[in-house]
């Protein structure tokens, strides 16, 4: 019953926060941080960079991750939100994109937060639901920004080791698929 509610609830809502069970894990990763769990990997946290999905519920859990860091710095990505995006679907199967958070939103209710443009108006520009073939086309775009901030020197990307992504499922399993697709393809 109770996730019932919470998904029913996700319908209604479509840039939704975290659930109850969220915001345990949320809590848990924060103290994980804390307590050391990343180990040495993150040993140094300046010398990594927070990057984030505008949807909120990504919003709070970065949160989480740049308290844990010190209230480190995350950059808000206006293209790493979630497949189908913002919108209000009706019951005849059409749709409206809706804007969610815009830069100003974002920046006063978390100030340890810069959003990258694209947001002034809100992060979703769509007018409608976004397709499989918009979605897969994004993640290419990710996929490819990815590899451009790899092939970056340090200064040019303004960190020095490494990065933390706070998105979403499905788009995290279409940049590992692009990602592996495009270095097999240069061996």
């Amino acid at each position: 019953p109770e996730r019932y509610e919470e998904e029913l609830e996700k319908l209604h809502n479509p840039d939704c926060g975290l659930s109850p069970k969220g915001l345990q894990q949320t809590e848990k990763l924060r103290e994980y941080i804390l307590s050391g769990g990343f180990g040495k990997p993150v040993s140094v946290p300046d010398e990594w960079k927070i990057f984030s999905s505008p949807m909120q519920r990504c919003l709070l859990t970065s949160q989480a991750i740049s308290t844990a860091f010190g209230n480190k710095c995350v950059t808000v990505v206006p293209f790493l939100y979630e497949s189908d995006g913002c919108y209000k679907a009706y019951p005849d199967n059409t749709s409206i994109g809706l804007p969610g958070m815009t830069k100003a939103e974002v920046e006063e209710r978390f100030p340890s937060f810069t959003c990258e443009p694209g947001m002034e108006n809100g992060w979703y520009t769509l007018s409608h639901k976004e397709t499989r073939k918009e979605f897969n086309d994004r993640a290419q775009e990710v996929s490819d920004w990815l590899w451009q901030l790899h092939d970056q020197t340090e200064s040019e990307r303004g960190f020095k080791t490494g990065m933390i992504l706070s998105i979403h499922g499905n788009l995290i399993q279409s940049i590992i698929t692009n990602l592996v697709k495009s270095s097999n393809m240069m061996l």
